[in-house]
């Protein structure tokens, strides 16, 4: 009788306060505790939606970045650059780009050379503010690119990081393994990879007793039931999939404790139970305990005395949003004793109807999409979203690995760890479905913060503030090397406007906020306190970077060799026939614009041997990264990255792979740089000619660049002419027109059929496109995301058949 009146109460409160923005003054912890949660900076998150999950040498990968504002999924309006990288199998960072935000909305994309070695590349993008936090929520995803399975000889030392062996973990509910309390233990096995592997076996007692048999049920997660003696110890038997066979010790048990649980297969409510052992209980019989529940930066309390030894209540889910919560129990002296994560589905994703204008198409007739876009409460709502038309017979796809904005805003981006299949909890979501999911929340730690942190009332420093616009910076100084303190330099823009800034006690001075795309060309002037320009100024042209973190095996391959080689295949086809219209995508950086006939006359000789090939600065341009201009430009020469020194030999006389790699060097003005210079460092805008010498005994590339110029710093006195790359500016996809009929006799091997980065649904819930099919037939795959001003995701997938 009295537990159930316990249980009542307890009910009552929850049900009083639940999720409402917390008011410190009604929580039962300490207030200011509560409120250095509460007051936690808000993080970002960003997620990318893709064309397509995998892509040949020569495509280009176009993508719409969505970042909201933590857990509340809301449209960020915090920052307003986002930071986007390539990085190579060898994590070295090959194009990176900044993205202008606009209400947490920008898209971009990434050109690759015909030349680009096969191998998992990565996608990064952040923002700066995101690095204040202990563990940044950078979005990252594998991009496979070319056959994989048959990759040159790299440096990927670091590439994968493995376990010798199959491993296991166990993992008690709360935390905790108390005598005398029935607990559910989770489990996860992996192999060597990290990847979830089956495993079956025992548990035994410390007399070898068999107290139960247990075995994985999906991706190696399982649990079971124990009930610990005082006085016992237990392990586990194991035997894995792959033959091998394993002794495992459980965690320790506490021979006095307590112990938290939940419930979470109800759709409407999660059931807590927090039951004491007698030795705890009797010493701290009537002793106030408090229980958090934290979700989407709102928490709650509930406050009850310890005067059972078993205290429930429910969590009534519906004023959540979908995602993470975490429920923790806290001492009387405000210490926390267990903790839970549960995952809750309130199916309050936007509904994203899709119409087509024929239910069955032909190959090249033109197809009519409309889509209409319905909230919870089914009101048609005005939302951001993002249109990708992929042939599924040329890009096949593993819905259960794919990444989503659902699976990565809701799930991914909160736990720590490998989250393998993502998708599977979000497709076609069953009873099944959701006690696997409940594994993975058994399973995985919570990254938003730590409670420690809390309960010192310790605020994360804040070392990076929001970016809003591209930032110009450098130092002043004088002539003869002092800083420049209180003086006054002066940036005039190509429009001839002028702005002026301060210099601080170390001469250092920055333009921020600034708005431009692509690259542009500015003026730098400074005069010292007397009015005189005859201060040094030096520009600063060199970007903070995070670390970049090595990939792990866990992150699979997005495609099979038998799939990618099919892909190169038809990727190849596409482009050649791109190529003969103008629009190869894979030579997309820029039209070099020939200004006249005059011929640029190569030099001869150098120190190195014969010039092979001379560039004139008329065919490098003014603008991107130096390496991925030269790529169409050089004649048998590729590059392995930015900063290797190793360059390929074409071999005209050869048959099959003609490409070596061999050492070379990097000369600039004459000076030979190290072997760990970046090509990337030098400005285009600055290079007056390069020379290729492809002798085998001293191959070299030659820069001649503008005197006076350093490739990471420029320094002139009184007067600096700069060239600052600003916003990346999107190209367009290129959406071929079939309504005449000479554009029908050339073959169209599209792989990726139709991409629209900036769809918006009207005040009516309704958008509409159309595009043009390809030759392929078969299912055609339109995948739609996004999301509305109220946070509330959104996604569809839809299939027709073209026959």
């Amino acid at each position: 009788m009295y537990k159930a009146l316990c249980s009542i109460i307890a009910f009552i409160l929850c049900a009083n306060v639940a999720f409402s923005q917390a008011d410190s003054t009604k929580l039962n912890i300490s207030d200011t505790k509560l409120k250095t949660l509460l007051s936690l900076p808000i993080t970002e998150k960003a997620y990318l939606h893709f064309d397509k999950p995998y892509y040949a040498p020569g495509d280009t990968i176009y993508f719409k970045a969505y970042v909201t504002m933590g857990e509340r999924h809301e449209p960020s309006k915090i920052s307003g650059v986002l930071h986007a990288d390539l990085i190579d199998p060898a994590n070295k960072i090959q194009q990176s780009v900044k993205l202008q935000l606009v209400n947490g909305i920008s898209w971009g994309d990434f050109t690759l050379p015909d030349s680009l070695y096969n191998g998992n590349y990565r996608i990064r993008v952040y923002t700066q503010w995101m690095r204040n936090s202990t563990d940044p929520i950078f979005f990252e995803q594998i991009i496979s690119v070319g056959d994989i399975k048959n990759t040159p000889n790299q440096n990927t030392s670091n590439q994968y990081i493995k376990n010798n062996k199959a491993d296991i973990a166990f993992f008690p509910e709360g935390g905790n393994l108390v005598a005398g309390i029935s607990s559910n233990i989770a489990f996860k096995a992996i192999d060597i990879n990290g990847l979830g592997i089956n495993v079956s076996g025992i548990i035994v007692d410390s007399d070898s007793k068999q107290i139960i048999s247990i075995s994985s049920i999906h991706l190696g997660m399982g649990s079971f039931y124990l009930t610990p003696k005082s006085g016992k110890s237990y392990k586990a038997i194991l035997a894995y999939a792959d033959g091998s066979k394993a002794t495992v010790d459980l965690p320790m048990i506490e021979q006095r404790g307590i112990v938290l649980s939940v419930n979470n297969d109800s759709i409407a409510k999660a059931s807590v139970s927090i039951e004491a052992n007698k030795a705890y209980y009797d010493e701290n019989h009537d002793k106030d305990y408090t229980v958090i529940i934290y979700a989407a930066g709102k928490a709650t309390s509930v406050k009850y005395k310890l005067d059972n030894p078993i205290i429930s209540f429910d969590i009534m889910k519906r004023r959540l949003g979908t995602g993470i919560a975490m429920v923790t129990l806290f001492s009387p002296a405000n210490e926390p004793l267990c903790e839970r994560l549960i995952f809750v589905q309130n199916y309050d994703q936007l509904s994203l109807a899709v119409k087509t204008d024929k239910p069955v198409y032909g190959p090249k007739e033109k197809v009519s999409i409309n889509l209409q876009a319905i909230n919870r409460v089914g009101e048609l709502t005005t939302g951001q979203f993002s249109v990708s038309v992929t042939d599924e017979s040329k890009v096949p796809i593993d819905e259960k690995n794919e990444s989503t904005i659902l699976n990565n805003l809701l799930l991914i981006s909160d736990l720590k760890g490998y989250i393998e299949q993502p998708n599977y909890y979000f497709s076609n979501i069953s009873e099944k479905i959701s006690h696997d999911l409940d594994l993975v929340m058994l399973t995985h730690g919570y990254r938003r913060f730590q409670w420690k942190h809390i309960l010192n009332e310790s605020q994360p420093s804040i070392k990076y503030q929001p970016e809003k616009g591209i930032e110009i910076n450098g130092i002043a100084n004088s002539l003869g090397g002092k800083p420049l303190v209180n003086g006054t330099v002066s940036l005039i823009s190509p429009a001839d406007q002028i702005m002026s800034q301060t210099t601080d006690d170390k001469g250092i001075f920055r333009f921020s906020n600034l708005i431009f795309t692509d690259t542009a060309k500015f003026i730098l002037q400074a005069v010292n306190r007397k009015g005189k320009n005859t201060t040094k100024l030096t520009y600063n042209r060199t970007e903070n970077k995070p670390y970049i973190t090595s990939q792990i095996a866990t992150q699979q391959d997005t495609a099979t060799s038998r799939i990618m080689s099919s892909h190169i295949e038809n990727a190849t086809k596409q482009n050649q026939q791109l190529s003969k219209i103008g629009k190869l995508k894979g030579k997309m950086l820029k039209e070099v614009m020939i200004k006249s006939n005059k011929r640029y006359t190569p030099k001869m000789t150098t120190r190195y041997g014969v010039a092979d090939q001379t560039i004139p600065a008329e065919q490098i341009g003014s603008d991107g990264q130096l390496i991925y201009k030269l790529m169409p430009l050089l004649r048998g020469v590729r590059f392995v990255s930015a900063s290797s020194i190793e360059v390929n030999f074409y071999k005209p006389e050869l048959t099959g792979p003609s490409f070596r790699a061999v050492p070379f060097k990097v000369v600039v003005n004459d000076v030979e740089m190290d072997s760990q210079f970046n090509i990337n460092s030098i400005d285009p805008s600055q290079v007056e000619n390069i020379d290729i010498v492809r002798n085998p005994l001293s191959p070299a590339i030659i820069f001649t660049i503008q005197q006076g110029v350093n490739p990471r710093y420029i320094t002139s006195i009184g007067i600096l002419p700069i060239t600052v790359n600003g916003f990346y500016k999107a190209r367009e996809f290129y959406s071929p027109k079939y309504d005449h009929q000479d554009n029908n006799k050339d073959l169209d091997y599209r792989s990726t059929i139709f991409w629209k980065p900036n769809l918006i649904t009207d005040k009516d819930g309704n958008a509409s496109f159309d595009y043009y099919n390809a030759d392929g037939t078969g299912n055609y795959r339109i995948v739609i995301e996004g999301f509305d001003g109220k946070g509330n995701l959104g996604r569809q997938v839809y299939r027709y058949k073209v026959q």
